[in-house]
C-alpha cells in the first residue's frame, strides 16, 4: 500500500470515528445527567396514553410529550433527593382521586411507574418552594434529547415541537 493510500485510509477512518462519536444511539430518547431514557421505555407509555385518548393523538404524536414528562420527572426526582423532601403514596392517591385520567393510567402496567414519577413532579412543583427546588435541579444538570424527538428548550423545560432532525434544513429567516 502506498503512503498516499495509507494516509487516505487513515483520514477516512478518523472521519468515520468522528461522525460516530457525534451520533446518538437511536435507542436513546434523552439523557438527564447519568439517567438514560430509552426509546423502549417511551414507546409503550406513548402507546398507552394514545389509546386512552381514543384517536385524539397517535403514539408517535404523544412521544415528545412523554419524553418531556420523563425528563421533568427525572429532574423532580433529583430535586426531591437534594431537598430531602418526600412524596408519599397517600399524596399521590389524593392526586389520582382529583384527576381520574392520571388515576386510570396509574393502574395500567405500562404507565404505572411513569405516572408515579410524574405525580411526584406535579406535587413537587405545586408550590413556590418546590418550583424553586425543581429549577435549581434543572439548572444544575445536563439534558440532551435525541433530535428525532425534537430539541430540549431549557427555558420552557420541554422538548420543542418539530423533529429537530439534523438531516432537515432549518427554516430561513425573513
Amino acid at each position: 500500500m502506498s503512503k498516499i493510500t495509507a494516509k487516505l485510509v487513515a483520514l477516512f477512518c478518523a472521519g468515520l470515528l468522528a461522525l460516530t462519536g457525534c451520533a446518538q444511539s437511536p435507542q436513546l430518547a434523552a439523557q438527564v445527567g447519568d439517567r438514560r431514557i430509552t426509546a423502549a421505555e417511551v414507546a409503550p407509555i406513548a402507546e398507552a396514553i394514545a389509546n386512552l385518548e381514543a384517536g385524539k393523538e397517535t403514539a408517535a404524536g404523544m412521544t415528545p410529550t412523554v419524553v418531556t414528562l420523563m425528563i421533568r420527572s427525572e429532574v423532580a426526582r433529583i430535586a426531591l433527593a437534594n431537598s430531602g423532601k418526600t412524596i408519599s403514596d397517600a399524596d399521590r392517591q389524593a392526586l389520582y382521586a382529583q384527576n381520574t385520567g392520571l388515576g386510570s393510567l396509574a393502574t395500567q402496567p405500562a404507565t404505572k411507574d411513569f405516572i408515579e414519577r410524574y405525580a411526584d413532579f406535579f406535587l413537587l412543583t405545586s408550590d413556590d418552594a418546590g418550583v424553586t427546588e425543581f429549577t435549581k435541579a434543572l439548572n444544575g444538570i445536563k439534558i440532551t434529547v435525541n433530535p428525532r424527538y425534537g430539541t430540549w428548550d431549557p427555558a420552557k423545560a420541554m422538548v420543542s415541537e418539530g423533529t429537530g432532525s439534523l438531516s432537515e434544513l432549518a427554516p430561513t429567516k425573513s
